[in-house]
């Protein structure tokens, strides 16, 4: 089952219909729509702040809760959402036994590397190029700048 909690920014035309039909219980009609994508509501509510509301649910796919959300946008009931699934202890702990297993090798440096070209010659650029990598291979300090012939300063910096 997919899990989620969706922020939720009702439009004007939601807060319309809620002022014209106060009695109108809201939680249900969203129980009713996601059941009616074979899934659960388990909460809804109002927010104060950037959201109006918030829903938590589930439903056998992704696809499916947001199809009950898609419907309720194109009936012009929301305007903005904030999607944010919610993964159980379960699959974070399968996901670590399997990050184990993993081919991932963590480079020691990072290097970044700006330069600006004054004169842009075939050959001159090639020939600094050659020069950089050297450099890069070779640079040992944290922070350096180096000057190169045809090149303006080139800020080498390692983390």
């Amino acid at each position: 089952m997919y899990k989620a909690a969706v922020n939720i920014k009702l439009s004007p035309d939601y807060w319309e219909a809620l002022m014209a039909n106060p009695d109108s219980d809201r939680q249900a009609a969203v129980s009713k729509t996601m059941e009616s994508v074979g899934g659960k509501l388990h909460f809804f509510g109002f927010t104060h702040g950037k959201w109006d509301a918030l829903i938590a649910g589930e439903a056998p796919s992704e696809e499916a809760f947001m199809s009950a959300l898609i419907k309720a946008w194109m009936a012009g009931m929301i305007q903005d959402i904030e999607t944010i699934p919610c993964i159980d202890q379960k699959t974070v702990v399968a996901a670590m036994s399997m990050a184990t297993q993993a081919d991932y090798k963590k480079s020691h440096r990072v290097v970044r590397l700006t330069c600006g070209v004054l004169r842009t010659e075939e050959e001159d650029v090639k020939n600094n190029a050659s020069s950089v990598s050297r450099l890069v291979s070779r640079a040992s300090s944290s922070r350096s700048t180096i000057t190169l012939p045809n090149l303006s300063i080139i800020r080498l910096r390692m983390d």
